[in-house]
């Protein structure tokens, strides 16, 4: 039986901390011109949606509690209350997303992974047109706040990307930006569209193009870890690489000199094999042999360099 791991997932938490929170739950209204509109919306705010908007952190209190016991989380976006309507180049609302997201990575750590939500680049509001995305807030949100606009978490069979749904869906959000930033917005979501299908795909030459001296050699190597695995599993794993052996794709990086820093990863559908000789001028060796579906989904490999060197 596979080992079971427990997701905890979040959304659209609107922390507000006490710079935002000084602006009153009224910040809304102060942006309508119209006396009808601002009395529809305070009547709006009053007994259908968030009374009181800018107090709401008790909720991430109650997640946080109720995340016992998980062993990874995911926040989709929003971590402060936007009250500026420009996303995190607000001062006010950076400090929010911070604190927010300072909380959340003390309690997962390593396990956490967070994801862009429109509160972080900024929007109009929904009264008044007040607002809208600003470049200063991704570059804020990418360097302050430390978001990642592209993550792959890998739990057991399942795979999970973070993407920046402002980015894929700009042609919607348009409106939403300045004319004079339009153009770098569109330069950003090619880039991610290029990258999300980098991350798809394997990296590195696939096995079908080796001629058979190459494939020869990718299969001496892959029985160098074969021949340390007791006999009945390394029976059990050849049958089943026998399955995919052209969807191997094997990858190199670093130097092609003897006792020299390089490193090199061979995927396929259910293996990642990964050799890391970088540390110590390339005498100090890491090497990961995983089926992506039949384990925890950890990436070991880079915890272990980050924690231990």
């Amino acid at each position: 039986m596979r080992p079971k791991t427990t997701l905890a997932i979040v959304s659209d938490i609107h922390y507000a901390s006490a710079a935002e929170q000084a602006r009153g739950n009224d910040y809304e209204l102060r942006g309508i011109a119209n006396p009808v509109l601002r009395a529809v919306v305070r009547l709006y705010r009053n007994f259908i949606w968030q009374r009181d908007p800018l107090h709401q952190n008790y909720l991430l209190d109650r997640f946080l509690a109720q995340a016992q016991g998980c062993q990874s989380a995911i926040a989709n976006g929003d971590y402060s209350c936007n009250s500026a309507f420009i996303g995190v180049s607000d001062e006010a609302a950076c400090a929010s997303a911070k604190e927010c997201l300072d909380r959340l990575r003390a309690k997962f750590g390593s396990h956490f992974r967070a994801t862009f939500g429109d509160h972080e680049l900024g929007k109009l509001s929904f009264f008044g047109g007040q607002g809208g995305m600003r470049l200063a807030s991704w570059h804020q949100a990418r360097s302050t706040l430390g978001l990642e606009p592209l993550w792959r978490l890998e739990l057991g069979r399942y795979v999970l990307l973070g993407v920046v749904s402002s980015l894929i869906a700009l042609p919607v959000f348009e409106p939403d930006t300045l004319p004079a930033e339009r153009s770098e917005w569109e330069r950003l979501r090619e880039e991610h569209l290029a990258q999300l299908e980098w991350a798809r795909t394997p990296k590195g030459l696939p096995s079908s193009a080796l001629n058979p001296a190459q494939r020869n050699l990718l299969d001496l190597v892959l029985e160098q870890y074969l021949g340390r695995m007791p006999d009945e599993v390394a029976d059990r794993v050849r049958e089943r690489l026998s399955g995919f052996e052209q969807d191997l794709h094997f990858a190199w990086a670093g130097s092609l000199t003897v006792n020299k820093a390089h490193y090199y990863r061979i995927e396929g559908p259910r293996l990642l094999v990964e050799y890391d000789n970088f540390h110590r001028s390339g005498k100090h060796i890491h090497s990961v042999w995983r089926d992506p579906e039949d384990d925890f989904g950890e990436d070991m490999l880079a915890q272990h360099i980050a924690h231990d060197h």
